[in-house]
């Protein structure tokens, strides 16, 4: 089965909600707000993480969220992070390859 992945209002834009569906079979959307995405960066940042870096191992993570109990396919992600795809798609296998 196809999924498809959009996202809406970007995980470093922190003024924003950011809202990250996934359709196919099922349509399921995740919602992460403003202030949840300072949290969320504050940490990594602490952690050291740099920016570029760790801004797509949150988006990989949310995309985690929605499809790991889904049967897919194929996954279509839409052009979020244009040349970061490679590095997305092996961010959401390390997360497949730690749950099972």
């Amino acid at each position: 089965m196809l999924y498809q992945v959009d996202q809406s209002g970007k995980v470093e834009d922190t003024s924003k909600l950011t809202i990250v569906c996934v359709a196919g079979k099922k349509i399921k959307t995740l919602k992460i707000s403003a202030r949840e995405k300072r949290r969320l960066i504050t940490t990594m940042r602490r952690l050291d993480y740099p920016k570029k870096i760790f801004i797509y191992k949150i988006f990989a993570a949310l995309v985690f969220i929605l499809i790991k109990e889904e049967k897919i396919d194929n996954l279509s992600i839409d052009k979020e992070y244009p040349g970061h795809e490679g590095f997305i798609k092996e961010i959401i296998f390390q997360f497949f390859k730690k749950v099972k």
